[in-house]
């Protein structure tokens, strides 16, 4: 709590990680903490972005987020900035530092990040043959690709720990 007030003024830490706890009761204190500050900085940033794009409609936006988490050190790290470049270039084999030793589960996210990304720079749509259907993101729907083992679409997946944290979201420059 001390840390999170002295990052985030103004913050009611108390209430903020007792309403995370609830939605994600296994979470560790770190696990937590690493949260809040990720969605505080990248993760609105990125929905920002999608939702200013978006609201131009010069071009379809897609937003995703990556689930699957690296078991390296014991899986600690859960998923960090960067794991998504191995994924993304399929380059696991090269990358078991980061991704880890038993490269069968994040293989599996490789081939659909991998394949999105080439759809996406062929034809300007993720969308293709054994990729699951990724829509365009809306300030509605908020669609977002989850890429995991088993990777999906899923309208605004976090809504709810968003709920908890949006009065202490930085607000987008006038």
């Amino acid at each position: 709590e001390k840390q999170l007030r002295q990052e985030i003024p103004g913050i009611d830490a108390a209430t903020v990680i007792g309403g995370l706890r609830r939605l994600r009761p296994t979470a560790t204190p770190s696990d937590i903490y690493f949260f809040i500050t990720t969605e505080r900085g990248m993760g609105n940033n990125a929905r920002i972005a999608a939702q200013n794009k978006a609201q131009q409609g010069r071009a379809p936006v897609f937003l995703y987020r990556l689930a699957w988490a690296t078991p390296v050190l014991g899986g600690k790290l859960r998923t960090p900035h960067s794991l998504d470049i191995p994924l993304v270039f399929d380059n696991v084999a090269g990358s078991t530092s980061l991704v880890g030793e038993d490269t069968r589960a994040p293989q599996k996210v490789a081939d659909a990040m991998s394949a999105a990304w080439i759809a996406f720079a062929r034809s300007g749509s993720p969308n293709g043959p054994g990729l699951p259907q990724w829509p365009a993101y809306n300030p509605q729907a908020r669609a977002t690709m989850t890429f995991d083992v088993a990777s999906r679409s899923v309208d605004d997946p976090l809504r709810s720990e968003h709920a908890v944290l949006a009065p202490y979201f930085p607000r987008p420059a006038p």
